[in-house]
């Protein structure tokens, strides 16, 4: 399973966590916080990420920039 570190500034705040590609799906992700999900990206159009908590609005483009950015420097 694929699972990509990520570190990110929003709203003052420092994070670090990983994108893990979702079992049995294929271009879903989840965003894990310190082992805690946070919310899943996904493309159809575009780049959307969906969060229960209300976390990280805005932030879908540039998560699926990194996860790209990522997967074709390390392949």
């Amino acid at each position: 399973m694929l699972k990509v570190p990520i570190k990110f500034d929003y709203k003052g705040s420092r994070y670090a966590g990983v994108l893990s590609a979702a079992s049995g799906s294929s271009g879903l992700y989840h965003l894990l916080i310190n082992n805690y999900f946070q919310g899943q990206l996904f493309y159809s159009d575009h780049w959307q990420f969906y969060s229960n908590k209300n976390m990280f609005a805005g932030m879908a483009e540039f998560f699926g920039s990194y996860l790209i950015a990522w997967t074709d420097s390390n392949s």
